[in-house]
């Protein structure tokens, strides 16, 4: 049941972290419980994924790292930068990173910021044509920079890739 407990929860997370990105792009809101489901998925994937080593030695670091990116991300809030889903979305980002993925995660997340920033600058023009109705103009209002950037869909795409890129390096 190992194996397949580390799968099922991983999978969990990444249908959890998917809804994150897709509520903060439509409404800019990240549901607590959405937040809950990917930490719990973590814990499941250590249970399931200790074996016979002490756990405690892949945790404490994990955490140390959750409680870090919390703490920088609080002081972006705190100073109005960002949105207080996007503190509790980042720590379990950077729980199931660890150490070890934490700066690549991290690097991702930037990029994808930036990039999802700059395209809401460039469809600025477009914001015009908003109220014909049809698919650009939701793409559009999803998109209005007035709205804020949605980081928490950088923020979730960081999250998968943490969750993913372990599997796809095993050999």
């Amino acid at each position: 049941m190992g194996e397949i407990g580390v799968l099922i929860c991983s999978a969990i997370a990444v249908v959890a972290f998917a809804a994150a990105a897709l509520r903060d792009l439509t409404l800019r809101q990240i549901d607590n419980a959405i937040v809950v489901i990917v930490a719990v998925a973590w814990g499941g994937t250590v249970a399931f994924g200790s074996g016979s080593g002490d756990v405690w030695d892949g945790v404490v670091p994990h955490l140390a790292v959750a409680a870090a990116a919390f703490a920088v991300m609080l002081c972006l809030y705190i100073f109005g930068g960002i949105g207080g889903g996007d503190v509790k979305l980042a720590a379990v980002v950077f729980l199931w990173a660890g150490p070890d993925l934490a700066v690549p995660t991290l690097t991702l997340v930037a990029l994808t910021g930036f990039v999802l920033a700059l395209a809401m600058l460039c469809l600025r023009p477009l914001r015009a044509h908003a109220d014909r109705g049809g698919a650009l103009a939701s793409v559009l209002v999803m998109l209005d920079e007035r709205r804020g950037v949605p980081y928490g869909v950088a923020l979730a795409l960081g999250g998968i890739a943490a969750i993913v890129s372990p599997w796809l390096t095993q050999r």
